[in-house]
């Protein structure tokens, strides 16, 4: 589960040491009982994401505005409704969220081993007065979010099939579409990060995404996306508008 923002961005040259993020960095990040707070930016439209490769960055966010705000808990996962249907999950974020016209309460589920996999999530909710309805994401097989250590010129490729399952009480027939994807993720600069009403500067790590997608629904197209990210879990992240720019 991604935010989405637009930033503004100023370079410098001040020289920085590389950093490398690991699965311990998450684990703490994810502690039971921790709240994960993603802020979306809906009207910031423009970016420079700065160069890639070991030159110093200073990607400064803090004109960025917050116009959505959606809270994550995190839980153990043996204590949601949903841990049998992504067995060998070890973290557990709650959340709420509307999709097509159901707004559910959502449990995604985690692994995180020696890489951060995402098997999908699952809620429900009421869809009108008195009738409920579920929402079930699965990835197969589990999708890598992250690959550890990350640091400078890390990379990694992720392929899998997203099902998509909303079920409504009968006569009603289950809704189910299928996106087969392939994410090639990259860790293509380092740099200073600054957020919106924070004092001081994270060193943080410029991951590139690039999502390739085909469905029998949707079609298929292509994502490219940018996530900044320090060790203690600050992070900025952006969707490009245009798909056909250089990988570099």
């Amino acid at each position: 589960m991604r935010a989405i923002l637009s930033l503004l961005l100023v370079t410098a040259t001040t020289a920085l040491a590389q950093i490398s993020i690991t699965a311990a960095d998450f684990s703490s990040q994810l502690t039971v009982g921790n709240r994960l707070i993603n802020r979306s930016d809906t009207v910031t439209i423009t970016a420079n994401i700065g160069a890639p490769g070991a030159t110093a960055n200073t990607w400064n966010f803090g004109a960025l505005n917050t116009h959505r705000l959606d809270t994550l808990r995190s839980l153990n996962p043996n204590g949601t409704p949903f841990l049998s249907q992504f067995p060998g999950s070890t973290h557990a974020l709650q959340t709420s969220l509307t999709v097509q016209g159901i707004t559910a309460t959502l449990f995604q589920y985690l692994k995180l081993q020696t890489n951060l996999l995402n098997p999908g999530a699952m809620g429900s909710g009421e869809v009108f007065p008195g009738v409920t309805g579920t929402l079930r994401l699965r990835n197969i097989p589990d999708a890598t979010i992250f690959q550890f250590p990350m640091t400078l010129n890390t990379t990694w490729t992720s392929t899998y099939a997203e099902s998509t399952i909303i079920a409504l009480p009968p006569p009603i027939p289950p809704q189910v579409s299928i996106t087969n994807y392939t994410e090639t993720h990259t860790v293509d600069a380092h740099g200073n990060l600054t957020l919106p009403g924070t004092v001081g500067t994270h060193q943080a790590l410029r991951l590139r995404n690039d999502s390739r997608f085909s469905s029998s629904t949707a079609g298929s197209g292509r994502n490219i996306s940018y996530q900044f990210l320090a060790r203690n879990g600050a992070s900025v992240a952006i969707t490009a508008a245009d798909t056909l720019q250089p990988a570099s």
